[in-house]
This record gives C-alpha cells, structure tokens and sequence, in this order.
C-alpha cells in the first residue's frame, strides 16, 4: 500500500468528506499505520479533504 503523503497547505487542515470528523484513528482491524476516520471507519487516505480553516471570533 504506497502513503500518498500529500502537506497541508497553511490555513487548512483535514477533514473526512463523509463525516467532517478531523480525527484519524489506527484500524483495531488491519495492519499497523492503516488509519481510518474516528467517527464513521472510511479509509482516511480515501476519504480526507482539506478544508480552509474558519477564524473563530469571541
């Protein structure tokens, strides 16, 4: 299995284009750095998008 490793542009960060989880988590069910969303399981190399970050205001 070859890692895309694809950077992050400045101002983004990752999200799952199911879910819009942030979180990528090991898969208890497949070899080791094999990551997956942490809220709906999608293979996290197939289903991260980057996505602009939003300034938060008080």
């Amino acid at each position: 299995m070859a890692m895309n490793k694809i950077k992050i542009k400045p101002g983004y960060h990752w999200e799952c284009k199911y879910c819009d989880s942030t979180s990528a988590v090991q898969s208890p069910y497949e070899e080791k750095g094999f990551l997956v969303c942490g809220h709906c399981g999608a293979e996290w190399e197939d289903c991260k998008i980057q996505v602009k970050d939003e300034p938060f205001y008080e």
